[in-house]
């Protein structure tokens, strides 16, 4: 079966070959979304395509030939803000079947009310891709309830809310149990001894001027305590480019405004010394999954940033501070805490005390997800693949 895939197969395998700009580009502005795309990958049987900015071009005059299905893995798309004009009209032309998965909406507060509903539904950016999803797509699955709700709201009929496609990475059918035994491990451990840490970091000029500001202190202070590493995944080309340990394209303004939002209190020269040291951004699925292989635990309020930890077994612990934090791990049943949580604890032993997670739950709840998602593919007219039913069987 012939199916083309939006996207990348999980990032870019020759980063060397790009400017800055481009890589940016091909990354959709956020590294992160490499994951889900890598995850999609995994989910379908058949000989795939990639089509994008590194792959198979969208104006390719062969790009429709034999194509028997169309996967996107989508994001933050039914949000304020984004022209989905080019978007919108490219779905229309598509021929195969047309499947969207994790499609999600985007608001401020965690708990959203139904008046967020009525507005993201009435935004004519939204509108007009949902329109071209509703009218093409076989196949919608939205990451959490809030965003089914957008989605219906907006006239796609039947979404299924499955989460992230990226909770189906990990094989092990008792990943639940394994990351609990891990998180209980790291509870006991002894407060002097260091942990392995990795901040799935914020982009920094987003949260400046705002309460997630002083989120982000308290993580980067127990960061630097346990000598982690800051992996950040978007924030514009300055704030990527100090992730790269890159001084040719971050301005010295914007590294210490980078300074300022993070550790105002770290003497400057030591923030870029520790920096140079610790800074981490990938453009590419397989060096990430390797780092997370190195860490005892990632935290921070980037979903796929931790759910990069989980996809290797590493206990990833999300702070929810937004509507699609908290409708994901909600979906998804993973470790979580509260953005009030990280505001009471002393020390990164305290926030492990305040994590909230039920590892039988969590197998249970991905097992189901599995054999829906299984059975959805199928029924929109895709091959499952071997992995996807595995996880899913009953024994």
């Amino acid at each position: 079966m012939q199916v083309a895939i939006m996207g990348t197969p999980g990032g870019v395998e020759d980063a060397s070959r790009y400017s800055l700009h481009e890589l940016i580009q091909i990354a959709g502005q956020n590294t992160g979304n490499f994951l889900f795309q890598y995850a999609v990958s995994l989910l379908v049987a058949g000989d795939l395509r990639f089509i994008g900015r590194s792959g198979m071009q969208y104006s390719d005059p062969n790009l429709h030939a034999g194509l028997e299905g169309m996967i996107f893995p989508a994001a933050n798309h039914l949000r304020r803000g984004a022209d989905w004009s080019s978007l919108a009209g490219f779905l229309k032309t598509v021929k195969a079947p047309l499947g969207v998965m994790g499609i999600g909406a985007q608001a401020a507060d965690s708990r959203p009310s139904e008046a967020e509903v009525v507005a993201l539904s009435s935004e004519p950016e939204i509108q007009a891709l949902a329109e071209a999803i509703a009218a093409k797509a076989s196949l919608v699955t939205v990451r959490g309830a809030f965003s089914a709700e957008v989605a219906r709201a907006c006239g796609i009929a039947d979404p299924l809310i499955l989460g992230c496609p990226s909770l189906l990475i990990n094989p092990k059918r008792d990943l639940g149990q394994r990351l609990a035994k891990r998180i209980d491990e790291l509870k006991r451990r002894d407060p002097a001894q260091r942990i392995k840490l990795g901040l799935a970091a914020a982009a920094p000029f987003e949260i400046r001027e705002t309460p997630k500001a002083d989120i982000e202190r308290k993580l980067f202070k127990w960061l630097v305590a346990n000598d982690g590493l800051y992996i950040q995944q978007s924030g514009g080309p300055d704030a990527i480019a100090f992730a790269l340990r890159d001084t040719r394209h971050a301005s010295l303004g914007a590294v210490r405004s980078i300074w300022q939002v993070l550790a105002p209190d770290m003497a400057f020269e030591d923030f870029i010394d520790y920096s140079m040291r610790r800074n981490r951004l990938f453009w590419n699925v397989e060096p990430w999954f390797a780092q997370m292989r190195a860490l005892d635990l990632v935290a921070g309020t980037r979903f796929h940033g931790n759910m990069f930890a989980i996809a290797e077994g590493v206990p990833g612990v999300f702070v929810a501070h937004d509507s699609r934090t908290q409708e994901l791990v909600e979906t998804m049943q993973t470790p979580w805490v509260d953005f009030t949580d990280v505001e009471g604890a002393e020390s990164l032993q305290d926030l492990l005390q305040a994590v909230r997670f039920d590892p039988a739950a969590f197998d249970a709840n991905r097992r189901r997800i599995a054999r829906e998602t299984t059975a959805a593919l199928r029924g929109a007219g895709f091959e499952p693949s071997e992995h996807l039913q595995s996880l899913g069987a009953d024994s």
